[in-house]
């Protein structure tokens, strides 16, 4: 309304009386400031009645003077162009109604195309799909004024992209925006109106200088991407702290997240903030290859949870106790993580293959029976750990009388008998079939005394067997009885397995 007034009157206000028939012009132009202009022009100086009249007539070929517009855009395009669009999207009527284009890998012409931002509002105003992928000569983004309707924006591996237009900050019917791989990007406009985006992809977007900053709650974005974030420019052992100063506003903001990507990010102690815990929605958490010592203790809020990405963080030191619905832990190569704040339980599930030796007590196939030692009940006792090497099978078929749960779930049962009877305390976990990759995984569990009811003085030898799921084999076990002796030695020379 302000570009018309502007046009038509000379100022930003439109003149008294003039709303309706402004707001007219405002519908048939379709948001294309180009098209609005051109409309404006051949009423200058009319009085309100022919401003009617000509609307009228307009209305009666309804294409006629976008049509003029585009061909005015287009002939000002050189033949390489002209060919281009030609084949992209056919020079006609149905042009004005386009919602789809697909443009990958254009490294020749899209930042020519993309530059005439006059074209853009005409060709693409009505466009909700814009994908550009790889196009290494696209340098800056159109303006988004002019598209928008767009739901799905697709710029992955558009490496010498410095800029994004503002006005995308605007687009309030995003729904997906992927920058993947935008290695050359250095800032981001705030999200202010993006109510509707649902998913954002900013992996390997290493030029990054910080988090976009969030206006307002996005509460339709369930995944967030920024893994491979470190910048280049800083080195890999740099921390970038304006990168993050943003992270707990943008935390704040996105409450139903449901899938969280802050892998390799250089992220050290202290830059995950507390606000991670009211994403009470968050079923993954990747954080690995980081920098921090410590997680923040109110991770076990997250009652959602179901896997928590620790790998190659090497400086890590402590776990804070882990959601209870928590299936899948990756924390290898976590060589400083210490295990002296153990209490109750605690589960962790990790690739490999080989049963650490600090289980003494170890034996093939998915049975075992191990004898105590003498006095093991001692004041030193503090319980025991088990270690299951198991594989995964995706392509078994299920058996006919299966539950139909178990096309959706995995699950080992660990059941614990000693000499006096079987123990109430046996213990097991249940995976959801989509979250375990098909290959070998150890699971380790820990149980204090704390958590035995029964008379323990008489036993002198565990027998443990393992029930799975039609596609879990459990093929090795370890078992340990725990002191306050082995804690400190642990503690001294690290859980380098784990």
């Amino acid at each position: 309304m302000e570009l018309l007034s502007l046009k038509a009157f000379r100022q930003k206000q439109t003149l008294d009386g003039y709303e309706r028939i402004c707001n007219r012009i405002l519908e048939y132009a379709n948001g294309n400031p180009l098209a609005l202009t051109v409309v404006v022009s051949s009423l200058a100086n009319r009085s309100m009645e022919e401003w009617e009249s000509s609307l009228d007539k307009m209305k009666e070929i309804p294409n006629r003077v976008m049509l003029d517009v585009l061909r005015i855009s287009y002939d000002s395009l050189d033949d390489e162009l002209k060919s281009i669009i030609e084949k992209a999207i056919l020079i006609d009527k149905s042009l004005v109604t386009t919602s789809y284009v697909c443009l990958n890998g254009c490294n020749k012409w899209a930042g020519k195309l993309f530059a005439n931002n006059a074209l853009v509002s005409l060709v693409f105003g009505n466009l909700k799909f814009m994908k550009l992928s790889h196009s290494q000569n696209l340098i800056k983004t159109p303006n988004f004024i002019g598209v928008p309707n767009l739901e799905t924006l697709v710029l992955e591996g558009c490496r010498n992209l410095i800029e994004v237009h503002p006005p995308i900050r605007f687009l309030e019917n995003l729904r997906l925006l992927n920058l993947k791989d935008c290695s050359s990007l250095t800032s981001l406009p705030d999200f202010i109106s993006m109510k509707s985006l649902e998913i954002c992809l900013l992996s390997c977007c290493s030029s990054l200088e910080k988090i976009p900053n969030v206006v307002g709650n996005m509460r339709n974005l369930s995944q967030f991407y920024m893994d491979g974030s470190v910048s280049q420019r800083l080195g890999n052992h740099s921390f970038n702290i304006t990168k993050w100063s943003s992270l707990e506003c943008l935390l704040s903001n996105i409450p139903n997240v449901t899938k969280l990507c802050l892998r390799n990010c250089d992220l050290p102690e202290g830059a995950i903030p507390s606000a991670i815990g009211r994403l009470t929605s968050l079923e993954v958490l990747d954080v690995g290859r980081n920098k921090f010592l410590s997680l923040p203790e109110n991770i076990s809020q997250l009652g959602k949870l179901k896997f928590l990405g620790l790998a190659h963080c090497k400086f890590l030191q402590t776990m804070p106790e882990l959601p209870s619905n928590i299936e899948y832990v990756v924390a290898g190569d976590c060589s400083s993580l210490e295990v002296s704040h153990l209490s109750g339980c605690f589960d962790i599930v990790i690739p490999g293959t080989v049963v650490p030796e600090w289980f003494r007590h170890q034996n093939m196939g998915p049975s075992v029976r191990i004898q105590l030692p003498q006095k093991w009940n001692n004041n030193n006792w503090i319980g025991f750990v088990f270690c299951v090497a198991f594989d995964v099978h995706k392509n078994v078929p299920l058996l006919k009388d299966s539950h139909p749960e178990s096309e959706n779930s995995q699950e080992i049962t660990c059941r614990l008998y000693t000499n006096e009877g079987p123990i109430s305390t046996g213990f097991g976990f249940k995976i959801s079939s989509g979250t375990l990759d098909e290959s070998s995984h150890l699971w380790v569990r820990y149980i204090s005394n704390v958590s035995f009811t029964e008379r323990m003085a008489m036993w002198k030898r565990f027998d443990a067997s393992f029930e799975t799921s039609q596609c879990l084999e459990v093929n090795k076990f370890g078992f340990r009885v725990v002191y306050k002796q082995d804690v400190e030695e642990t503690t001294q020379r690290k859980f380098q397995f784990i």
